[in-house]
């Protein structure tokens, strides 16, 4: 992905621990974001969504990689 278009979604819906985007329910972000870049460019990709999917927690500044958060949450840095 590197050099390519950036696309900025914002995740509006979980159902029972699943990721939505067009219907469709993602147990994994890696198949979130390989579906949202199929959808945009038309292409398939093989990319890891835990590094390429970015959150901002509520009363946080900043977007983090799904990696960092999760990483925080293992080490219960993150607030409930």
């Amino acid at each position: 992905m590197n050099g390519g278009p950036v696309v900025m979604l914002t995740l509006r819906s979980m159902s029972g621990g699943k990721l939505n985007f067009d219907g469709e329910g993602f147990s994994t972000p890696s198949g979130a974001v390989m579906t949202v870049i199929e959808h945009v460019r038309g292409n398939t990709v093989h990319v890891n969504g835990w590094m390429h999917v970015h959150a901002k927690p509520p009363g946080e500044a900043s977007w983090t990689s799904l990696a960092q958060l999760r990483d925080r949450a293992a080490s219960n840095e993150l607030r409930a």
